[in-house]
């Protein structure tokens, strides 16, 4: 208790620490290629095992109570109310002023514009902004390094309702090794806690593109799944 009333680490938790590091050796790590538990002792692997860990402690986190998770926001900067920003990139891509508030998409890749032009023309899309110069960052933890990930695009999409539902979409060539760790921080910890703050409406699930073709129905799919997640989760009203 000393340690916590000096501002040091709590060592009374050790014990549930304990307890659900034992959990997860049991049941989720899987061992391959005749290795064994000690290779956890090495920096990498030892690293990786604490985040993964310390992500899945979170997602337990994300339904309301005394123990949600609430976002940090940036004290100077909270919000990228105003977009104004100098780029001599050539690859750019006018917008609709009916879908998106920045003249142009300054894309990355084929990829990227083919997209862009996808959501200018999906019905359910009510507007979209494609992430360079907005300040737009995730911060997040990867093989023990601390690391900032900025996702491609921001799409509103049109579920029915009258405020629309907001989705953070990647699109993947190539998902590298710190991909799963990008995605299990939003979903554990960025959309839950900005959702549990109600000042920046509604957070949908990240979205990963990771084929050039039906986009749309990519989007269509996460939605369902997520209108889907939401419904069981509502309480049932007992029959009179």
């Amino acid at each position: 208790m000393e340690a916590e009333n000096d501002g040091g680490e709590p060592t009374f938790l050790f014990p549930q620490f304990l307890t659900i590091a034992r959990h997860w050796l049991n049941e989720c790590l899987e061992l391959r290629d005749g290795r064994t538990v000690g290779y956890l002792s090495l920096a990498g692997y030892r690293e990786e095992a604490v985040e993964r860990i310390v992500r899945a402690c979170a997602k337990s986190l994300t339904t309301a109570g005394p123990e949600e998770i609430r976002p940090v926001m940036n004290a100077f900067n909270p919000e990228s109310k105003y977009v104004d920003f100098f780029t001599t990139k050539q690859t750019l891509l006018q917008t609709g002023p009916g879908r998106c508030q920045v003249n142009y998409v300054v894309f990355d890749s084929d990829w990227e514009a083919a997209f862009a032009e996808r959501l200018e023309r999906i019905s359910k899309v009510r507007g979209y902004v494609k992430k360079h110069g907005l300040g737009f960052e995730v911060p997040y933890v990867f093989m023990g390094e601390e690391r900032v990930y900025r996702p491609d695009f921001i799409v509103h999409w049109d579920d029915g309702r009258a405020d629309p539902l907001q989705l953070i979409v990647e699109i993947k060539g190539f998902r590298g090794p710190d991909a799963e760790a990008k995605k299990d921080t939003l979903s554990a910890l960025w959309v839950p806690s900005v959702n549990n703050d109600g000042r920046f409406g509604r957070w949908g699930p990240p979205v990963e593109i990771i084929a050039p073709f039906d986009m749309d129905k990519a989007l269509e799919k996460i939605v369902a799944a997520f209108e889907a997640a939401e419904a069981e989760a509502l309480p049932t009203a007992a029959a009179a």
